[in-house]
Order: structure tokens, then C-alpha cells, then sequence
């Protein structure tokens, strides 16, 4: 469906390439079908060094397509498409690719020449290959790394939606039927009467424009229509400062984006209600928002792929091109028109539509699997999560109805929704998560998330889903009337299962998480009641620069039995180790920097244990990045100190012990001056939700919330006479290089004797374990 992008005279901030393609395999021996990611380790040259090229193709019916995309994340943050010249198979048993690459400058990178020739061969391990060419004038050669998967098809029978076709993005025109069927249910009738109240009300304004669009197409009245109106014509005249920060004089991308998905979605849902004059109008604003999101700029733009900037940005350009497809070429907007958009790099000539969606759809895939680990962890944290989310489900839902593809499937984002899934408890307010990383303040719970995502997650999860959705609705059925959860509610008119049935989420997801990308580790014990626990450690081994990352690399978090009990500091966007529950050393350190993992253990029964390896933080910076834009620590910006670390962490959910859970850490430290063992049991957010005292007898400490019998005991076995204190929220203990503390979890307040034996081995009430600084071995 797409056409080839970039041709116009605006493609100066586009990378443009041309290919050319020489094969030489017999018809038998040829590469099977399929999309190809090369990436050319070294194909880049920049600022003194070599980083990778990532370059798409895709091969179907024998032939390589027309358009090849290329990526190149150390130079620019564009998505740079070319063609294939000539294809040519001779049956040598080899695939040679020759490719030259104009590269056109962006808003941050000159433009320069780069051209490759490589070699790809298929073997017993699957295809690899190498190559050499030259990029800024410069040679360049190495390795290439090959990937394949199955292209992206369209299922069959799916008709998309006929020109001129609205609403077609969270909602098809032939849904509505069904939408008015469900509406007229008695549960329907419920939602429906949330729905009126929300927007009548005038609350939750990101979440209005699907709220008001579901009413109008279900009671078709016009006065929900001219409110959608009345939100376009609101952004469409609003000055161009910021709203976030009154000292801005320009609005950023970020908002931009986020006006874009709120103009977009009303347009969709009443552009057929609106005079031809009004609708034209807001057709000239998208489509100019749609090129000023593809090529990016203004204060404080961030095109990082893992950037939620760069999320919103694409997302929302997506949307807009979706809705413009069949309205392509437009007249370029007069200077004067909409001057709150920022200024658009390289002129406001409007971009191809297709190409815009391409390049959208390949900015929020590549948000997916950089943002998010392997199994939907995001180093940024939930309230990150949660709002980029609003924009890129949006753009999900549309680029599913309009080409019948799931772009969420073979990506990390296929996790996105189950996670919060798998980390969902009963807390002292209801169903919550534990807080990690940014805004930890900021209550994570997303139930209306997990109604907008559902229908895109994988159908052999979405029972596990599903039964942590009626569990949220069960504890607090006004749940999804929270800010920007009445699109959760119409969401969940729509796509909730009148049919489905739920399964303990035990049945769907191991009981014991691991994402390998971030290192993210979580060990529950069950889901049922308010006595789950869930203990969870973040390594954040997958630190990239330009983005919301806290210092917080080994931090670990305990939730269970209606409490939190190892928690975060404070709740500001910035800060230290020193607010974090770690040990904190005197020495300066690469605190940004994470760990590595060099243990790991999952049970069935959700016990099991991590270690992980802290040398690398430990060093002194001195100068420079400490990890390029791909994620690779640069040790030349580091000196070695001297200082090693280690963090063990074990959890045990068995009734050996005669404890709810038992949580053993071993945590080393050599070379520092003075380190000191932290963490926090209380903070400002707890001591309104949750009051609790903590009290320090000898080497032991207690945590004991005021509502409820459930208490943490800690005791340590290292130092033998530990300075243990609480203060501020922390207990801490000094007096070693070594760290180790055994913690249980009581419902009754009753704890198991914690005792050391002759042998060294410590018993923990029935409980046998050992320790070192590299494992904790625990016997039932």
C-alpha cells in the first residue's frame, strides 16, 4: 500500500537511499521468504567512532521489495528509505547486496555519503554475513548480524475501510451496530451513564474526545458532535506556549503530539457532522502536525527511539496520516495559519501520507522494543508508561482497522498491557503496583490501560488479563472513572468479553518474571487475596542515555499481604542513590550506570533469587558519555577505583519457615571507604495511605503498619555488630564491607526464629539456607 516515500522537495531532513541488489542463488538454494534485519556492526562513522547500521528488507515471492529502510542510531534519529535497483540470482550459494546511500541531513546531523557492499550466506545457524564500504568518506567494514522474521500480512477476509470512511480508527463504521447493541445491555447502560457524567461534568479532558465520539455514534445526539468540534477548535486557537512550563515561549513536540491524537481521534469520530469549511480546517492542521511530528525539533526534543517524545511524536503523526490517506495532496497552509505549531524544519510543504505512516509505524515499533524490555518492562517508570501508552494504543487500534495488521505483535510491546497484568496487587488502596523508576508518587493504576490495550494483546494471555481486569473492577468499580479512564470505560464497552472466560493469571504467566533486556525480576507467590506478594529487584542493565532513568541500578522493592514494605524515597523526577534502597558509598560513582547479572533462578512456586554484579557503577566518570546512544557502556569515560560490588537477592514462598515469604540479601561492597545499607520502609506518600512505625532492637528492625496484624522483620547476620538505625524513613547499618539480612513477612505479626548453626548454615524456623557473596542456597 505504500508508495515510495520521501520523493517530494521536502525530504531534505530524510535520509533517501538507493540499493542495489545482486544475488547469486539457485531457485532451491535461495533465501526463504521473509523480512531481513541487517545490522552492520561498524557501518557508521561519527565523531571519531564507529557504531552500527541497521538496515530492513523485506524478500517475498522470491524478490526483494521495492523499498528498503535504513536506520542508523549514532547519526540521526530518521527513518531512511530507498529502492532496489536490480536483482540478479546465479546460483553461487551466496547473496550480495550493493547499496549507496545519499544521507540527507535531520534537525541535528549534517548530511554526508555512505555505500556498503555485503555479503550475506545462509549456514546450519541461519544467515550471516559481512561487509565493507565507506560512510563520511570514511572505510568501514565488519560483521553482519541477520535476523528474519515473517513480514507483516494482512489476514484474510479484512476489508479496509472505503474512502471518505468515518469513524475508522478506534471504531469501524460497521462496529457500530454491535457498539449500540452492547450499549443497551444492562451494563452497557451503566457505562453509558459514566460516560455522560464524565463529559458533562467537563473532567478528564485527555480522555473526552473518545468518551464524547462513543456517545455520539451510540445516541447519535448532534450536541456530542459540536462538543468534539468545540475541543478541535480549542487547540487549533490556542497560543503557542507551552502548558506545562509558563517560561516557555514555545510549545515542544511533546505537547504538539498530544493535541495532535486529541484533534485526530475527534475528527474521526465527527468529521461527517462538521461543515466542509471546519473540516478542511482541521484536515490542513493535521497534515501539517503530521510532517512537524515526522521530522521533529524545537525545545527540548528528544528523537531517541526509546524516548516517550519520540513515541507521541510518531504516534500521533500516524494518526493523522491514517485519517488523510485518501485526501492526499493538500495546499500547503499559509504562513499565518495555526501559529502555535512550533516552526517546521525545512518548510511546511506537506509529506506523502504513506510515507508518514511508514515512518510512524516504524518509530513507535522501534519505541517498543528499545523502551520496553523483552517481557514490557520501561526503565522510565509507570507514569512514563502510562502516558505514552494514551498515544500509541490509539495508533494501534487505528493502524489495525485500517490495514487488519497488529503492529503490536512480534514486538516487546506485546507485553505492554500483561505486565501491569502480572504486577497488580491488592495494596492499602485497592488494587496497585509497586512504583519503580520516575514518578513514583504518581499512582500507577491503569485499569483504563488495560481496557484500551486489551483487544491487542495476544489471545493466549488475555484470559490472565482479563482476570486481573475483573479484580480491579471487583475492589473499586468507579476504577475506570479515574483521570483519563472514561476512555477505559468506552474501550471496555466495545472490547470486553461478554463471552470471555478469565483464568487465574497463575495458568497465563510464570509466577517468577524475568525481562533480560532491562533486568527486571519480580517473584510472586500467587494471585488471589490480599495476602499475594510480590518482591522484585531492577538491575536496569539496559541504560540509555536521553531519557527519564532514576540512579537505581539493584534497587529492589517488597509489596504483599495489603502493604508495602521496602518502597522508593521520594517521588521527584531526579535524584540519588541515596534515596534509593541500596548501598550507598561515599566515593563518587557512575551512578547512572546499571548492573549485570551473573545468577539467576526461578521456581514454579515464584521463589528464586538473583545476583548481580555492580562493578561497573562503582567506577569514577571522568568524561564523556558513559554509554552510547545503543546501550554500550564506554569504559574509556570511566576510571576503575578499585571499588566491587555485589547484590544477592533471594526470595522463599514455601511454609518451611512458618513465615508468609522469607527475603534474604547479601550485599558486598570492597574497596569503599564507609558503605552503608539502605532501605526505606516509609515515605511521604505512605505516611498518608499507609502510616506505619519502625522500631530498631540490636541488629533487628520492625516495620509495622498501623492498620492491620501483617509486620516485616529484618535481621542481620552481617556485620556481627551492625550499627542498624531508622531515619527519615530509612533503616540503615554500617560496620562491614558485607551485608546480610534475613526479612519475613508475618500476617499474624509471629516471626521465625532466625538462627546461625555451627556449620555456618542459617535456619530460618524450618528453613535451612547458606550464603555467600555470590548465591544464597535455600533447602526445605
Amino acid at each position: 500500500m505504500f508508495r515510495f516515500p520521501f520523493h517530494r522537495p521536502a525530504l531534505d531532513l530524510i535520509f533517501f537511499c538507493i540499493v542495489s541488489v545482486s544475488t547469486s542463488l539457485s531457485s532451491r538454494d535461495a533465501l526463504p521468504d521473509g523480512h531481513y534485519a541487517l545490522r552492520l556492526d561498524g557501518g557508521v562513522y561519527q565523531g571519531g567512532r564507529h557504531s552500527a547500521a541497521e538496515i530492513d528488507l523485506v524478500r517475498e515471492g522470491g524478490k526483494w521489495n521495492s523499498v528498503p529502510w535504513a536506520f542508523f542510531m549514532e547519526f540521526n534519529a530518521a527513518e531512511h528509505p530507498g529502492e532496489i535497483a536490480a536483482t540478479v540470482e546465479d546460483g553461487s550459494g551466496r547473496v550480495t547486496l550493493d547499496m549507496e546511500f545519499p544521507v540527507y541531513r535531520d534537525a541535528y546531523s549534517d548530511s554526508t555519503e555512505a555505500s556498503y557492499r555485503v555479503v550475506l550466506v545462509e549456514g546450519a545457524r541461519g544467515v550471516d554475513g559481512y561487509f565493507e564500504g565507506r560512510f563520511s568518506g570514511r572505510p568501514v567494514a565488519g560483521s553482519v548480524a541477520v535476523e528474519r522474521s515473517s513480514p507483516r500480512r494482512v489476514p484474510e477476509g479484512f476489508v479496509p475501510p472505503a474512502p471518505g470512511e468515518h469513524p475508522r480508527l478506534l471504531l469501524r463504521r460497521k462496529q457500530i451496530p454491535e457498539l449500540r447493541r452492547r450499549a443497551d445491555t444492562e451494563r452497557g447502560r451503566s457505562i453509558v451513564a459514566i460516560l455522560r457524567e464524565s463529559v458533562d461534568s467537563g473532567r478528564d479532558r485527555n480522555a473526552r474526545p473518545v468518551a464524547l465520539g462513543f456517545l455520539y455514534h451510540i445516541t447519535g445526539e448532534d450536541r456530542y458532535a459540536e462538543a468534539l468540534r468545540g475541543i478541535a477548535e480549542n487547540w487549533l486557537e490556542m497560543g503557542g506556549k507551552s502548558v506545562y512550563a509558563g517560561s516557555r515561549d514555545q510549545l515542544r513536540m511533546l505537547e504538539w503530539a498530544e493535541r495532535t491524537v486529541e484533534v485526530a481521534l475527534a475528527y474521526d469520530f465527527a468529521a461527517e457532522a462538521w461543515d466542509d469549511a471546519f473540516r478542511e480546517r482541521v484536515e490542513r492542521f493535521l497534515a501539517l502536525a503530521m510532517t512537524g511530528l515526522i521530522r521533529g525539533g524545537g525545545p527540548g526534543w528528544n528523537p531517541s527511539p526509546w524516548s516517550n517524545w519520540n513515541a507521541h511524536a510518531r504516534a500521533a503523526a500516524g494518526l493523522s496520516a491514517m485519517l488523510l490517506a485518501d485526501k492526499y495532496p493538500f495546499p500547503v497552509p499559509a504562513a499565518d495559519e495555526f501559529p502555535n505549531i512550533p516552526e517546521i524544519a525545512g518548510g511546511r510543504e506537506i509529506l506523502d501520507t504513506d510515507d508518514a505512516l511508514e515512518v510512524a509505524l516504524r518509530g513507535v515499533r522501534r519505541w517498543m522494543d528499545h523502551a520496553l524490555g523483552d517481557r514490557g518492562w520501561n526503565a522510565e517508570g509507570e507514569i512514563y508508561t502510562s502516558a505514552t501508552l494514551r498515544s500509541i494504543l490509539p495508533f494501534l487500534h487505528g493502524y489495525r482497522n485500517m490495514t487488519g495488521i497488529n503492529a503490536l505483535s512480534g514486538t516487546n510491546g506485546e507485553w505492554a498491557i500483561p505486565v501491569y497484568a502480572w504486577r497488580y496487587l491488592v495494596g492499602p488502596g485497592g488494587m496497585d503496583v509497586s512504583r519503580i523508576g520516575v514518578g513514583g508518587g504518581i499512582n500507577p493504576r491503569m485499569p483504563g490501560i488495560l481496557a484500551y490495550g486489551f483487544d491487542l494483546v495476544p489471545d493466549a494471555w488475555k484470559p490472565g488479563v482479563l482476570w486481573t481486569w475483573n479484580r480491579l473492577l471487583e475492589m473499586d468499580p468507579e476504577a475506570l472513572s479515574e483521570a483519563s479512564s472514561p476512555t477505559g470505560w468506552a474501550m471496555s464497552l466495545l472490547h470486553y468479553p461478554e463471552n470471555g472466560n478469565e483464568v487465574n493469571p497463575a495458568m497465563a504467566f510464570p509466577r517468577v518474571y524475568r525481562d533480560r533486556q532491562k533486568g527486571a525480576y519480580a517473584f510472586r507467590n500467587r494471585w488471589r487475596d490480599g495476602d499475594d506478594i510480590i518482591a522484585t529487584v531492577f538491575a536496569k542493565s539496559d541504560f540509555r542515555r536521553a531519557s527519564w532513568s532514576r540512579p537505581d541500578a539493584g534497587i529492589f522493592r517488597i509489596s504483599g499481604l495489603g502493604h508495602h514494605w521496602a518502597v522508593w524515597g521520594d517521588v521527584a523526577k531526579s535524584g540519588g542513590r541515596n534515596l534509593e534502597t541500596v548501598v550507598q558509598v561515599p566515593e563518587e560513582i557512575a551512578q547512572m550506570l546499571g548492573a549485570e547479572e551473573v545468577f539467576f533462578d526461578g521456581r514454579p512456586d515464584g521463589s528464586g533469587s538473583v545476583t548481580l554484579k555492580l562493578d561497573r557503577l562503582y567506577r569514577k566518570p571522568k568524561g564523556g558519555a558513559l554509554v552510547t546512544l545503543d546501550g554500550t557502556v564506554n569504559l574509556d569515560a570511566l576510571e576503575d577505583q578499585g571499588l566491587r560490588g555485589r547484590r544477592v537477592f533471594a526470595v522463599d514462598f514455601g511454609k518451611e519457615s512458618g513465615a508468609a515469604a522469607v527475603f534474604v540479601l547479601v550485599d558486598t561492597v570492597r574497596g569503599s571507604a564507609d558503605p552503608v545499607w539502605q532501605m526505606f520502609a516509609d515515605n511521604s506518600v505512605l505516611r498518608e495511605s499507609d502510616p506505619r512505625d519502625v522500631e530498631v532492637d540490636g541488629n533487628t528492625f520492625y516495620v509495622r503498619p498501623r492498620n492491620g496484624t501483617a509486620t516485616m522483620r529484618g535481621v542481620f547476620l552481617e556485620p556481627e555488630q551492625a550499627a542498624v538505625v531508622y531515619e527519615d524513613g530509612a533503616v540503615s547499618a554500617r560496620g562491614g564491607e558485607t551485608f546480610a539480612v534475613v526479612m519475613t513477612l508475618s500476617g499474624s505479626g509471629e516471626h521465625p526464629e532466625v538462627r546461625r548453626e555451627d556449620d555456618g548454615s542459617v535456619t530460618v524456623g524450618g528453613l535451612s539456607l547458606q550464603y555467600d557473596t555470590w548465591r544464597v542456597r535455600m533447602a526445605r
